[in-house]
């Protein structure tokens, strides 16, 4: 039986208070927000490894970006952003937010030359987007593993995340590849994005983007897949108590929010392909809502796109 008491024992340790289990998780309470805790809770929602952040008494703006797909060659990086520009567009975030979810598929380790070396793939990936990758290490940011750089789980990032108000209800942050059909096929759609890869390094631009439009136009059930089984994942979890909203991403629609009931379900679309699409949650004024700075062509790319923080 594992008991969640922490230990009397309380230590300084980079910048942090770092408190110790007796089942070796850990909890970290900032020095500069004292009232900002961060804690692993196996048992919260039924869900593994669901890493929590409480925060007491203080506002929290959050914005949720996800499905960058950084990729670690030009001709198969889905990202299509500059990158001096796009720090520019998370300097605007940091100014206005205070935490930054990155909520899944933030790089490609899938698109690698030999097949399936995702960290291997991963290490080229942050060696080519340097400051981008050290920008996301930063404690204002938030980390969550996606279907496409699910390595990240490897390295500690998890899967869930969820931010909980000073009224005791829960914000659920996940990529929610996990209710899609289609990924749950083993290492089939792993084989399908590397031969998209390949097409791509052999010159077809966009190909991933094309053959998605095309599956879509031409499988209901491809639909229905991408689109409302999230929905319905997001609806077994908001069916709990306890939790306000679900943010997911995985399926590059435009975003959205539904409400369901008293509940919210988001998708914060893609930031990749110069997309830039994000959800905006204020838990204190309870505002949730999302942007759109691009306008995008039918298979999904940006024919223009704003960018905030470089307007006067």
């Amino acid at each position: 039986m594992i008991f969640w008491r922490p230990f009397s024992l309380l230590i300084k340790k980079f910048g942090l208070y770092e408190i110790y289990f007796i089942n070796e998780i850990r909890v970290y309470c900032s020095v500069k927000q004292p009232s900002f805790l961060v804690h692993y809770n196996t048992n919260k929602l039924d869900m593994p490894g669901l890493c929590q952040i409480i925060r007491r008494h203080n506002p929290m703006k959050i914005a949720c970006i996800s499905d960058m797909h950084l990729g670690a060659e030009k001709r198969c990086d889905g990202f299509h952003h500059e990158e001096d520009v796009f720090l520019h567009f998370l300097d605007y975030l940091e100014h206005h937010y205070d935490l930054i979810v990155l909520n899944g598929d933030i790089y490609d380790t899938r698109k690698s030359k030999a097949f399936h070396i995702p960290m291997d793939q991963l290490m080229l990936v942050k060696e080519r987007y340097k400051q981008l990758s050290e920008r996301f290490s930063q404690s204002n940011y938030k980390q969550i593993a996606g279907n496409h750089d699910y390595i990240l789980k490897d390295l500690g990032c998890p899967t869930h995340y969820s931010v909980q108000d000073e009224d005791g209800m829960d914000y659920i942050f996940t990529h929610g590849h996990q209710f899609d059909k289609v990924e749950t096929g083993g290492k089939f759609p792993i084989a399908v994005t590397w031969l998209v890869g390949w097409l791509e390094r052999l010159g077809w631009k966009n190909a991933d983007s094309y053959l998605a439009w095309a599956q879509g136009i031409t499988s209901s059930f491809f639909q229905k897949t991408n689109i409302e089984t999230l929905r319905m994942g997001a609806m077994e979890m908001l069916a709990k108590s306890n939790v306000a909203a679900v943010v997911m991403g995985h399926t590059h629609e435009t975003p959205v929010r539904m409400d369901m009931g008293d509940k919210i379900y988001m998708n914060s679309g893609s930031c990749s392909k110069k997309r830039l699409q994000y959800v905006h949650l204020d838990t204190t004024e309870k505002d949730f809502h999302t942007k759109n700075w691009c306008q995008t062509n039918r298979y999904g790319i940006a024919i223009d796109t704003s960018y905030p923080a470089l307007q006067t």
